[in-house]
């Protein structure tokens, strides 16, 4: 089944202004021809109200279609997304006037934050951390609690061995097995 075309044309809101101004006609000549009685008057006040909606609602309208002519130009300029010829996200970026077509990958170890992944003649680094130099991902910090490395103990008169404890644990004296 076909989907229906959901971008709006000039036709469309041309259509509604001469529907919006038609009924502002009739209303105006409601109002010159006078009214029957108090019933009628509020019918016509209740029908001015519907009018001042339906200005409100054609003006809106026509703000979209003009968003949707302006997205469709910029998409129309710069046509549709090639595959460049390198897997790097500097080179997506540049054969796609500024869109990226694709996550990019570095080729050696797979990482997306890896600085080859970014620009193809770049080092790889081999590590998927963020806030590599020479990254896309050069800005973003580590969500991960730094850890510290601390000596534990083991089951009596074994050797301690060395256990990585996160801060929290260490301040709340929790050190997983210090007292197992």
């Amino acid at each position: 089944m076909k989907q229906p075309d959901t971008t709006l044309a000039k036709a469309d809101t041309v259509a509604l202004w001469h529907a919006v101004q038609w009924m502002e006609s009739v209303l105006r000549e409601w109002r010159r021809d006078g009214f029957k009685d108090d019933a009628d008057r509020a019918k016509h006040q209740g029908q001015l109200e519907t009018l001042r909606l339906a200005k409100r609602a054609l003006r809106k309208v026509n703000a979209i279609r003009k968003a949707q002519a302006a997205t469709i130009s910029k998409l129309v300029a710069v046509g549709p997304l090639r595959s460049p010829t390198c897997w790097c996200e500097s080179c997506d970026i540049a054969a796609n006037g500024g869109l990226c077509s694709r996550m990019s990958l570095c080729p050696e170890c797979g990482n997306k934050r890896c600085p080859r992944a970014t620009y193809h003649d770049n080092a790889c680094t081999g590590s998927n951390e963020p806030g590599q130099k020479g990254s896309s991902w050069e800005q973003c910090r580590s969500t991960e609690k730094p850890q510290v490395e601390r000596k534990t103990a083991g089951a009596a008169g074994a050797q301690p061995r060395n256990h990585r404890v996160s801060r929290a644990q260490e301040q709340q004296g929790t050190a997983g097995g210090a007292g197992a």
